[in-house]
């Protein structure tokens, strides 16, 4: 069926009933560390992955690069990456990062992704507790609580669980999964 309007012949569209406009807008996509989608694309903050600081360093310095130079070149990627961030990569003080991230260093600087990567160190007492799927599970849970990013969240509750170890013991991770999630709770009751 056609319409004629200001002279030109237009074709009539179905009608769209307003309840599926809205049924659109209520989509709400899942939060990346739940999206399987970035999960294969490595966007996902991996707790058991750290940047090898020396060899970023290294890296940079070879490809000629000044730190805020590279920093520049990954917001440009759309990452949001700080000067005092990467300096803290080089510095040995790398939190747990995004595969993609590795990748985007490694293409920029010209170096292997492996060669910039190192895993969590083994004598870190808290590595256990970081990699156990209930920690991923309590970092989401707390990352929706205090409305931060999945990985500021991992931060504050990895910084949690390390306590005990601060104060020269091993934590326990049945009893550090369980007072995390205390902790959890805690922030969830102060959101409602």
């Amino acid at each position: 069926m056609s319409d004629t309007f200001d002279g030109h012949q237009r074709e009539r569209l179905p009608a769209i009933a307003l309840e599926d406009l809205f049924a659109g807008a209520a989509y709400q996509p899942p939060r990346l560390e739940d999206d399987p989608a970035a999960r294969i694309l490595g966007l996902v903050v991996d707790p058991a992955l750290r940047f090898d600081g020396s060899a970023v360093k290294r890296a940079r310095i070879r490809a000629g690069l000044k730190l805020p130079l590279l920093v520049q070149k990954l917001i440009q990627r759309g990452w949001e990456v700080t000067n005092s961030e990467a300096l803290g990569w080089e510095n040995g003080r790398s939190g747990a990062i995004a595969p993609a991230l590795i990748a985007a260093v490694a293409d920029i600087v010209g170096a292997s992704q492996s060669s910039l990567a190192a895993s969590a160190p083994t004598n870190d007492p808290v590595s256990a507790i970081r990699t156990s799927e209930s920690f991923r599970q309590l970092v989401t849970r707390a990352a929706e609580a205090l409305s931060v990013p999945w990985d500021v969240a991992a931060a504050k509750l990895e910084s949690a669980a390390a306590i005990p170890v601060h104060r020269g013991g091993t934590p326990d991770i049945d009893a550090a999964l369980q007072s995390l999630e205390v902790l959890v709770e805690e922030l969830e009751s102060r959101r409602r």
